[in-house]
């Protein structure tokens, strides 16, 4: 099995530190091959939706797109920078993605663009290509993705066992956003948690820190 992701200098801690150590505790390189794409800096900081950020998502399509060539009459993970990984999850999403094209995290009810398992074929091919093709115009990528997601056989994941705050926390001006200070309790059943509702890498990586510590009081 491959996993794909795709980074740049703002976010090379977040692979480093975070992606690649926590996963290797768990995988060999044998078990799970990661397959990591650096690209140039096209923002100042690496945040949602500054300027340039569409544009660094043109590089994370292109990544989606090849991994679907790679991986034809196959399965792989696509995952983000800012995850961590707590527990196995490779049989589990083996399963999960069983009659279907793609299986994503939860994002409020919505596929998250940020961590899937995929098959690669014509039906997931023409789905990224036109999310690809058509992102810019819907505000970005994952909108794009929840805009064509009939095109493909889709399922949700356990927003749980693929943990992000999004799903369970409300800021007190209505938002899911982190508001920097909230003590979060991840559930035990967490296999890998997504820093998502964070913006700017510093605060990702506190949350991250956050939740970790958590996570390790509970077990």
């Amino acid at each position: 099995m491959k996993i794909y992701t795709h980074y740049s200098d703002s976010h090379k801690t977040l692979y480093e530190d975070y992606f690649r150590s926590s996963l290797r505790k768990i995988y060999s390189k044998d078990q799970l091959t990661i397959r990591a794409a650096n690209h140039s800096q096209t923002t100042a900081e690496g945040k949602f939706m500054e300027q340039g950020w569409l544009e660094s998502m043109k590089y994370k399509l292109q990544v989606i797109l090849q991994a679907i060539e790679e991986n034809w009459n196959s399965t792989f993970i696509f995952s983000d920078t800012d995850i961590v990984f707590y527990k196995p999850f490779i049989e589990d999403l083996e399963q999960e993605i069983k009659g279907f094209d793609i299986a994503c995290q939860e994002d409020c009810g919505s596929l998250c663009a940020g961590f899937f398992i995929a098959r690669g074929n014509e039906k997931v091919k023409k789905l990224f290509t036109e999310v690809y093709n058509n992102f810019t115009n819907l505000v970005n990528d994952q909108v794009a993705l929840n805009h064509y997601k009939n095109m493909v056989n889709y399922k949700l994941l356990d927003n749980e066992e693929y943990y992000t705050i999004g799903n369970f926390f409300n800021n007190e001006d209505g938002t899911h956003r982190w508001d920097g200070k909230s003590n979060i309790i991840p559930p035990e059943s967490m296999r890998v948690h997504h820093a998502n509702y964070v913006v700017g890498v510093s605060d990702k990586i506190k949350l991250i820190k956050s939740i970790r510590e958590n996570y390790e009081n509970l077990v």
